[in-house]
């Protein structure tokens, strides 16, 4: 049975990829004697990863607007199989996924002010990618307070 699904309204780009596994990005460096730092590696599944992303996305499509501009609201929800949800990071598999969509979706992923990510267990990997263009204020989402003044109920 077919089934059809609608953007929300409230993002301006929404996408993903299926039957994809998103590498947990474990670059290393090396800190040198005078004090600058060195690449030593990126490994090779995560290259692999950004230019088969990088390559499906300047193919399969003719966004006009692409890369974004501006400020930015990135939510990335990623599916993992099980053994991978208890083993991958969500800070380096969204590093992977961020650096995949750089210079083709948006210019840079300094242009994220506000970013959310989730990973869930899935028996199909993949991952979605929905986007909001923010005013240049930059604020994405009003989160509540971390702090108060008064004391809360």
């Amino acid at each position: 049975m077919k089934k059809t699904y609608y953007q929300n309204p409230f993002y301006d780009t929404v996408f993903g990829f299926f039957d994809v596994i998103v590498p947990s990005k474990r670059i290393r460096y090396k800190q040198r004697e005078d004090k600058t730092i060195e690449l030593i590696s990126v490994p090779r599944g995560t290259q692999e990863f950004e230019s088969y992303i990088k390559n499906s996305i300047s193919k399969d499509t003719d966004i006009k607007n692409w890369p974004l501009k501006g400020n930015l609201l990135v939510v990335l929800d990623v599916s993992l199989t099980k053994k991978e949800f208890k083993s991958k990071d969500i800070d380096n598999v969204s590093k992977s996924l961020l650096g995949s969509l750089n210079g083709v979706v948006y210019e840079d992923d300094n242009q994220i002010s506000t970013l959310v990510v989730t990973k869930n267990i899935r028996k199909t990997p993949g991952f979605f990618v929905a986007i909001k263009c923010l005013k240049e204020t930059g604020r994405g989402i009003e989160l509540p307070s971390f702090f108060s003044n008064a004391p809360y109920d």
